[in-house]
């Protein structure tokens, strides 16, 4: 999962030359998305949207001034839901699906 999260942000940075404000969408080589979110003052900032080179979802969260921040859900490469929870401020929050169990961490 982090090699994939890692590899969608090199993606942006490769592919749009730096973060510039507004939305933004990157693709597969074969015109497929990868991502789609928005910049606002050099950060991501609103919804974001990660898809497998199959075009099915894979991760949407949600981000403020660059933090992760939010409702986060992923998905099986069938569509089934994955994991679902809150983050605040980068971290896991409340109680978590994972992977078909109940987690719970800190409130948020």
């Amino acid at each position: 999962m982090n090699r994939i999260l890692s590899l969608a942000g090199l993606v942006l940075v490769v592919s749009c030359g730096g973060p510039p404000d507004g939305p933004f969408e990157t693709y597969y080589e074969g015109g497929q998305l990868v991502v789609k979110g928005t910049y606002k003052d050099g950060e991501i900032d609103g919804p974001l949207e990660i898809y497998l080179d199959n075009g099915q979802l894979w991760e949407k969260t949600t981000y403020k001034d660059g933090v992760q921040e939010g409702l986060f859900e992923s998905y099986h490469e069938n569509g089934q839901l994955r994991d679902k929870g809150m983050y605040k401020d980068n971290e896991k929050c409340g109680e978590w699906l994972e992977w078909g169990e109940t987690v719970t961490y800190d409130p948020c």
